[in-house]
């Protein structure tokens, strides 16, 4: 279905001349108690160089094997007998201090028959694996990635790697400001899928990689023009330098929180050097005093090295061990080039100079991936390790056939239809269409924290007023108005004043703010969704003015939002685009899981959240949701609770449609890698079909139970003319279903969106169950035009809606969640996961 077009992906075809490849298991003596870090990879990798080298019966060339740098290595070569442990293998840390590590109970575990193991995924699919929770040939594929990392990684200087990036020391980097910058670089993975009558049984997925890192620079000095790394850090808006000799409290905050973590080299007064990794802060040099002494930091540096420090004032970094205390004064050192690590975030705006910075038009990501193949391709062909394992890559994309799925007709009110422009889909412009069913505001506030003046409040009110009547949202009553004249007075007795409005039982509370603030709009959403039940809006005011004027356009984007959270229906989809599926009573599912950031695993918990369609037809954006804290400290996608959750959605869709009971069943499943899929499907389909028979022992409900990813490499170029004028991406509806798929096993790519900013990242679906029967045309289509019915704007959205309320309904429980933490609620679990008495769509 829909007119075939021409592609090309970011795979590149390979071949694999070597048959079998051999897997031992080895265990790495450290001279530590604690456990394996991937900080130890380097040193673990130079132990397992140095125990080729000095192991008898390991007589070959370091080429013939393969370390992943813990407790595997790859092999061409199959070793007879038993493998002697070495001791005392001594090697050098980064600090060029010697450290001795003992290499023992080296197996074989695995003889990988790859290109049979291959062959049986495409001929039976996951079939071949029942044994395995993952479903596809992973050892393979793990050992292929190994093996080509493997001098990149090991031997080549020229490059830095993480994880399955790499990026050239002397390469190019974009500054973010804030000292930190982006370095560019390629990301490769093996994948198992290809085509053409399996003459293409692998591929190599290539695409850019960007790593934001800290700069080089001295903390306190400008050398070579760079300007010192405190300067950057603490770089204000309008203010070219600050002065280091006169910080305020705000500075030592933000310094505390931006260098713990970070590695830095200390030079002392007399020339040694030596690198630390940060601990945290302490007080200024001239008060912080040196354990067991009765000196100061900078009293010690007078007396041992006859140095006056130029920034007594500044906080020491507390380095090295942390049961020990070594303070060193900033002013002798020099932030390293370091990767971020993944508990830090850079700040607002480096994020956003980071997207706008790495986000390419897609002639530009191709260019950028190409020429990292061509060097690749032309590194592999010499590269010993790929040689001996018989490893060979095409440095040309794979040519692909997609095809381009027709849109949907958009349906108002009154029967009013919108058509989308088949030549540049993905987005609808409505004119004198209204809301399938508009809400009408009868009582509301504004509580303004950005103390608008007066004119500008009553041309807002207008606005409100002229808007809600053009798409369908009825302001009738003048709101009441609770203005302040300071913003940051107001947080300490906002509660008191949101309740107050509370008890006048207005439909909705709208809060203007004067900037963007995380913490308080936790607190509203809390205030709003989980103890008082009543739908707030927040907006920063210079969302609702441009120029000095009200900006209509933000009060119609803010109308859809508020429209849904009131329980009205803003558009739908017409009776002739509807999937035949939707002929009789079905609910559309979505689901996601949300995980609590690197820095706060163990402390907080994982949160689940799922929303069921209710309206027989499906064809609405109405959606019951169900919110569920996941055990503490486990981190994997099973939703534990979700037997409960199907019963709870089932019921209110029997209580909403009075008696009615869904036929069928589509579950879009957000966030679930490929490792997981066979575990994930075997525990909720389970559930699901047991929460069936809770509600009628007889109930059994077709279920279709689909798989939706996105972080992925995966990109598509298009090689003729069906793509956007504006930035060359493909068009919304580009769905490919072979080529880099497999055969049978009902995966798909799908581009539902219109690319606007950077290289359009497509959605890839995959099938795991289906009851309903569907074929590839009947799936493509409904996942399509499911992404046709967020609600909060008028386009066609990257992935189909239930899943997106999922993803918002799972966010907005951490905001509660991280709002009763901080102010240490008691009975966070029952609050967040209590039905929420209040209209639906209130996370929209």
């Amino acid at each position: 279905m829909g007119k075939q077009l021409q592609l090309e992906v970011n795979h590149f075809p390979m071949k694999l001349a070597i048959k079998e490849i051999h897997q031992y298991t080895i265990e790495v003596g450290a001279p530590w108690k604690r456990e394996y870090a991937k900080k130890d990879k380097p040193l673990y990798d130079k132990v397992f160089q140095e125990y080729v080298k000095l192991c008898d019966k390991l007589p070959f060339k370091a080429s013939a094997f393969a370390f992943n740098g813990k407790n595997v290595f790859y092999s061409t070569k199959k070793i007879e007998g038993d493998i002697p442990d070495v001791s005392d293998i001594e090697v050098r840390d980064e600090d060029e201090r010697p450290l001795k590590f003992t290499v023992k109970n080296v197996k074989c575990t695995n003889t990988l028959q790859v290109t049979e193991e291959m062959n049986k995924f495409y001929e039976m699919g996951r079939k071949a694996f029942p044994r395995t929770e993952i479903g596809f040939p992973l050892d393979c594929l793990t050992a292929l990635d190994v093996i080509l990392q493997q001098t990149v990684r090991l031997y080549d200087t020229k490059f830095r790697t993480i994880g399955r990036n790499f990026f050239p020391i002397k390469g190019q980097v974009l500054d973010l400001g804030f000292g930190k910058e982006v370095w560019f670089g390629t990301f490769t993975s093996v994948r198992p899928y290809g085509w053409k009558d399996r003459q293409i049984l692998l591929t190599l997925n290539a695409d850019v990689a960007n790593q934001p890192a800290t700069v080089r620079a001295h903390f306190t000095e400008t050398i070579d023009g760079q300007k010192p790394y405190l300067q950057r850090v603490l770089e204000r808006r309008n203010q070219q330098n600050i002065d280091l000799r006169n910080l305020e409290y705000r500075d030592f905050k933000t310094l505390e929180e931006d260098l713990k973590m970070l590695k830095i080299r200390y030079v002392s007064p007399d020339g040694n050097k030596r690198d630390y990794r940060i601990n945290g802060l302490t007080r200024a040099a001239n008060v912080e005093k040196i354990s067991d002494e009765t000196m100061t930091v900078e009293q010690f540096f007078r007396n041992k090295y006859s140095t006056v420090l130029k920034y007594p004032n500044l906080p020491c970094l507390w380095v090295g061990a942390r049961d020990k205390s070594i303070y060193v004064p900033m002013e002798f050192c020099t932030m390293l080039p370091q990767q971020m690590p993944r508990s830090k975030k850079l700040n607002d705006q480096a994020t956003a100079n980071m997207i706008k910075g790495t986000a390419v038009k897609p002639h530009e990501r191709r260019k950028r991936i190409i020429d990292g193949m061509k060097e690749s391709t032309n590194f592999y062909k010499n590269d010993e390790h790929a040689k001996e394992f018989g490893i060979s890559l095409d440095s040309k994309m794979l040519q692909v056939t997609g095809r381009l799925l027709n849109p949907p007709t958009i349906q108002y009110d009154q029967g009013k239809t919108c058509n989308i422009n088949a030549a540049s889909p993905g987005a609808w412009r409505t004119r004198d269409q209204r809301y399938v069913e508009g809400q009408k505001i009868q009582k509301w506030a504004i509580m303004d924290l950005s103390n608008l003046r007066e004119r500008d409040y009553d041309n807002l009110l207008g606005t409100f007023k002229s808007v809600g009547s053009k798409v369908g949202l009825t302001v009738g009553a003048e709101p009441k108005y609770v203005g302040s004249v300071n913003f940051y007075r107001w947080r300490n007795n906002f509660d008191t004043e949101f309740e107050a409005l509370v008890r006048e039982k207005p439909d909705i509370i709208m809060i203007i703010l004067p900037n963007k603030d995380g913490q308080l709009y936790d607190h509203i959403k809390f205030l709003g969704d989980n103890k008082h039940f009543v739908a707030t809006q927040c907006v920063q005011q210079r969302t609702l003015f441009r120029n000095g004027a009200v900006n209509a356009q933000s009060i119609e984007n803010i109308f859809l939002k508020m429209n849904s959270k009131l329980g009205g229906i803003n558009h739908t989809l017409t009776r002739t685009s509807r999937p035949k599926l939707f002929d009789s009573p079905i609910m559309i599912m979505g689901a996601d899981v949300s995980h609590a950031d690197p820095a706060s695993k163990g402390t907080k918990p994982s949160l689940a959240a799922v929303v069921g369609s209710f309206n027989p037809d499906a064809c609405s954006t109405k959606y019951l949701t169900e919110i569920r804290i996941q055990e503490a400290g486990q981190n994997e996608e099973i939703i534990q609770d979700m037997e409960d959750i199907t019963y709870k959605l089932l019921k209110g869709f029997y209580d909403k449609t009075k008696g009615k009971k869904p036929q069928k069943i589509i579950m879009f499943r957000d966030g679930v890698s490929e490792g997981q899929f066979l575990k994930v499907l075997a525990k909720e389909l389970v559930a699901m079909s047991n929460a069936c028979a809770r509600l009628e022992p007889d109930y059994k409900p077709q279920i279709t139970y689909i798989v939706v990813q996105k972080r992925h490499h995966t990109r598509f170029f298009a090689t003729d003319n069906n793509k956007y004028e504006r930035n060359g991406n493909v068009l919304a509806g580009t769905v490919v279903d072979q080529g880099i798929n497999h055969p049978f096993e009902g995966d798909f790519f799908l581009v539902s969106h219109e690319g606007i900013q950077g290289t359009s990242r497509p959605t890839h679906y995959y099938t795991l169950w289906d009851d309903n029967d569907l074929n590839a045309d009947e799936i493509e289509n409904l996942t399509y035009y499911l992404c046709h019915l967020y609600a909060r704007c008028n386009r066609s959205v990257s992935y189909p809606a239930p899943t997106y309320y999922a993803h918002l309904a799972a966010d907005r429980a951490r905001k509660h969640h991280n709002d009763m933490l901080t102010r240490g609620e008691h009975n966070i679990k029952r609050k967040i996961e209590q039905p929420a008495n209040m209209n639906l769509m209130y996370f929209v």
